[in-house]
Order: structure tokens, then C-alpha cells, then sequence
């Protein structure tokens, strides 16, 4: 995988990156691998010489792609980790799925709990987990795939690809951990891209809409 860094938006305060699918959002404990925060941090290194480190906001799962931001400052990132669900008021995803879901458009609610091998399980009644929301709408399909619009209420880990295996019966193309395997057989990727959000910036006292390009690849399957 090509190791570029693709800037969507950049201020004083914050930078916005695209993210490719394969690209690990940070390191995780004993891993080596470049990340999209190291990758973040040495372009801000030669930009600023040395004076500006990226901070972690939020990640997106290694083989989702699309939008991830980081703050450039400690006051930054604590305002928007302390504030997220207050300050980002619009979280749009692409994926293609396994299957058409009905009805085409609608409203998932439920309970997420993740076990001891980090595998995330759904329950519409309360289990003890975190509660889910995520709003969807078709908008195109051939009968056999489609290309499904998610719109987040609330941000959990692995939300879209859950409720989509679990409640819409229409598994996320090349998820191999909640899919079928018969089905990805020949897709080259996870079929999950963070296409836009909207966010108030509390330093330019205005809400930013930012988007990315949907991967052409996804496309080429229906």
C-alpha cells in the first residue's frame, strides 16, 4: 500500500486527512507499522520544525477508509474528545453490502457489548452495552449487492459493519469478520468509507462540512 498523506483540510488548529483502506489509524501496542498519525506527524514535523505533534481525536478501523482528523494542539483535542457527540453534528458513510436490505431505508437501534476476542455482538434490548443508533438508505442495488448511505446518531466501535451483518441481513462487502466468507471471496477490500462529516469548530465559531470522494472501486461492484 502506497504510504501518502491526501489533506482534505487544514487550520491552525486541526487537520483533516483522507485515509486509504489498509492504513492504521494509530499503533497499537508491540505494532511497527506506519500509521496514519505517524504519517500526520512528519508532515507536521517538517512544516513547523518540530514544534507542532498531531493529537488523536478519533480513529477509523484499519481497512475503513475515508475522513479521520486530528487536532494539532492539547486544548484542541480535549475540547473535541470532551465534546464530540455535541460538536459533530453529521457522520456519513459508503459501503456496498451483501444483499439489498429492506425496507431500503430505515433506522437500527441497539446495544453493542464486545467479548474477550474483541468480537462485537448486538441486542436490541439492553445487554449492558452501549447503545447504537445508525440511519441508512439504498441508494442504488442490482438485486444481489448494494450501495447503502449510513448516517451515525451515535459512533461505536465496528457500529455500521454490526448492524448491517446483524440487523439488516446484508453483511458489509469484504468484512471478514462479521461477512461471509463465500462472499468476499474476490473483493479486494472492506467495502467502508467515511465520506463526510460536519463539525463545529469552536475557534472559527462556525460548523465545516468536509466530504471525500467515494472510492471508484465500489462502483465496479454493482
Amino acid at each position: 500500500m502506497e504510504k501518502t498523506l491526501t489533506i482534505v483540510y487544514e487550520d491552525k488548529w486541526v487537520i483533516v486527512i483522507d485515509k486509504p483502506s489498509g492504513l492504521l489509524s494509530v499503533s497499537f501496542q508491540g505494532g511497527n507499522a506506519t500509521t496514519a498519525f505517524d504519517l500526520v506527524n512528519d508532515y507536521l514535523y517538517r512544516k513547523y520544525q518540530g514544534r507542532v505533534r498531531a493529537q488523536v481525536v478519533h480513529r477509523l478501523d484499519q481497512f475503513t477508509s475515508g475522513l479521520l482528523m486530528f487536532a494539532k494542539e492539547r486544548q484542541m483535542r480535549e475540547f473535541l474528545r470532551d465534546n464530540w457527540n455535541e460538536v459533530v453534528s453529521e457522520r456519513k458513510y459508503l459501503a456496498v453490502l451483501h444483499g439489498v436490505p429492506q425496507p431500503q431505508e430505515g433506522r437500527v437501534r441497539s446495544f453493542l457489548i464486545e467479548d474477550d476476542n474483541y468480537f462485537v455482538h448486538s441486542s436490541l434490548s439492553d445487554n449492558g452495552g452501549k447503545e447504537a443508533i445508525t440511519n441508512y438508505k439504498v441508494l442504488k442495488e442490482d438485486g444481489k449487492r448494494s450501495l447503502v448511505e449510513f448516517n451515525l446518531e451515535t459512533g461505536r466501535k465496528n457500529q455500521i459493519r454490526v448492524h448491517a451483518a446483524s440487523h439488516l441481513h446484508c453483511p458489509v462487502l469484504g468484512d471478514r469478520k462479521y461477512g461471509d466468507e463465500q462472499a468476499n471471496k474476490d473483493i479486494k477490500r472492506l467495502c467502508l468509507h467515511h465520506k463526510g462529516f460536519a463539525f463545529f469548530h469552536p475557534v472559527l465559531r462556525k460548523t465545516l462540512k468536509l466530504t471525500s470522494n467515494p472510492p471508484r472501486y465500489f462502483k465496479s461492484l454493482i
